[in-house]
């Protein structure tokens, strides 16, 4: 794992990034540090955001930065490896593995669809960052046996509960919106839903296994 390294990101903000690589020990790093920013409860702070192999830091006063990268570079040295502290809550996906680009994803991957389905629901997978819409759960890492780009030309509608996947990491759209993933298949469950609560059904460090249905 590469040195963490702070990086400005515009005025207010800091970005620690832990990794250059997608991995579960880099992500659980980033969500025991972003507890332990949190917990220090520095002033001038707004937000402490874990993210896949990062942390995103977001204060009030421009003119702190530079007393407030110093602390952060301190909390670096000190950094003792530890768990994260909320408890991670494991989540069963039933799937119909339906979707559009199931075949084509076979097919690149040299694999039946039998196969395929097979794979991607054998893993149990963990939310690295949520993000690009409310609910919407990055999750890792994809076999690299069924590891595919992101298509060449988005969608300008992927309905919502669609689940696919993109390079290592898959995902459940919570609303229909654009997307380029490629689709596997349809769940019933709701990512996000506003008379919920919590709104939001996964939490970064969840787990998460899809069945098939």
């Amino acid at each position: 794992m590469s040195d963490p390294r702070i990086i400005p990101l515009g005025e207010s903000a800091f970005i620690i990034r832990l990794s250059d690589q997608l991995d579960r020990a880099a992500n659980t790093r980033a969500r025991a540090l972003a507890d332990a920013i949190d917990v220090m409860s520095l002033p001038g702070i707004t937000d402490v955001v874990p993210a896949n192999c990062s942390v995103g830091v977001y204060f009030e006063n421009p003119a702190n930065a530079a007393e407030l990268e110093q602390t952060l570079a301190g909390v670096l040295r000190a950094e003792a490896p530890g768990n994260p502290a909320a408890e991670s809550i494991t989540h069963e996906v039933p799937v119909n593995y339906n979707g559009p680009d199931l075949p084509g994803v076979a097919e690149v991957c040299g694999l039946p669809v039998s196969r395929v389905i097979e794979i991607h629901s054998s893993v149990e997978y963990q939310v690295f960052a949520i993000g690009f819409a409310p609910g919407f759960a990055y999750m890792g890492e994809v076999d690299e046996r069924i590891s595919v780009p992101r298509r060449g030309q988005p969608r300008t509608r992927v309905p919502a509960g669609s689940v696919a996947i993109a390079n290592r990491q898959t995902a459940v759209y919570p609303f229909e919106t654009p997307g380029g993933w490629n689709l596997l298949g349809t769940t019933s469950v709701l990512p996000f839903d506003i008379g919920r609560e919590p709104a939001a059904l996964f939490r970064v460090g969840d787990r998460v296994r899809f069945r098939p249905s």
